[in-house]
């Protein structure tokens, strides 16, 4: 299942570039966009659901990766239960499992 730092991957990932760089692409827009400087060890712990993602990034995520999700989801805002599941899974933090 996907969630919010991987629909936030599909976003920026540009053609050509592997899941890696991607991800790297991923922090430095974080970066610059937030003035932070976290680095993909972060990331990756956010993704593996060790650290909690900071509510300024996720809100950076969110903002960045609504109109990705909604169009995945068909391209209209989701009407019945399992297309509103799908879109909010795309849009949450990963789940520690």
């Amino acid at each position: 299942m996907t969630d919010i730092i991987s629909t936030a991957i599909a976003v920026v990932r540009l053609p050509g570039i592997n899941s890696r760089q991607a991800a790297s692409l991923l922090i430095e827009s974080i970066n610059a966009d937030l003035g932070t400087r976290y680095t993909t060890d972060y990331l990756s712990k956010w993704r593996r659901a060790e650290r909690p993602i900071p509510q300024h990034v996720q809100d950076w995520m969110l903002r960045t990766s609504i109109g990705h999700a909604i169009h995945q989801c068909g391209g209209i805002a989701p009407t019945d239960d399992e297309q509103l599941d799908n879109l909010a899974a795309m849009l949450c933090p990963p789940q520690k499992t």
